[in-house]
């Protein structure tokens, strides 16, 4: 997938990497397409709600935003088995988030991330597990060999 990106013209940037050359790209005209929804339990998350279930959330993109002056635009990919081509669908952009106040931001991500996938919530990649953090004293979701415990955590269309 990385050899992929860097073909079509791509960058890559690492999480340990610095951000400067990142925010030189965007305020430069170069687009970023964030990943929000893994499970990262090493970079101080906060508890935030996904689906009526609380979802550890790196609220980053709130300050990365701020720092690029750039809008956040939530961006819906789905596949179409029937003709077995992809459709990708950019949305309105998000309202401006504080940057300062990190369980805002957090709701806030979520709550975009929600709307894109409320039209077919399938066709997400449920088996990345993003619910294994748990907030203190919360049951967990999963139960043995990753699978989740019930369906209420997968919404319906």
């Amino acid at each position: 997938m990385h050899a992929m990106r860097l073909k079509s013209g791509g960058v890559v940037y690492g999480n340990a990497q610095s951000l400067v050359p990142l925010i030189k790209a965007v305020r430069g005209g170069r687009w970023f397409f964030y990943l929000p929804d893994e499970d990262r339990r090493d970079e101080g998350g906060v508890f935030a709600p996904f689906f009526a279930e609380e979802k550890l959330t790196i609220p980053s993109i709130g300050r990365l935003a701020s720092a690029c002056r750039a809008d956040v635009f939530p961006t819906r990919i789905f596949y179409h088995p029937d003709t077995q081509r992809f459709e990708v669908t950019f949305l309105p952009a998000l309202p401006p988030f504080s940057g300062s106040d990190m369980a805002l931001d957090a709701v806030q991500l979520n709550a975009g991330l929600e709307t894109v996938l409320a039209p077919d919530p399938a066709q997400y990649a449920w088996f990345q597990r993003i619910f294994r953090s748990r907030p203190a004293g919360a049951q967990k979701v999963y139960g043995p060999y990753g699978a989740l415990r019930t369906r209420r955590h997968v919404p319906r269309r």
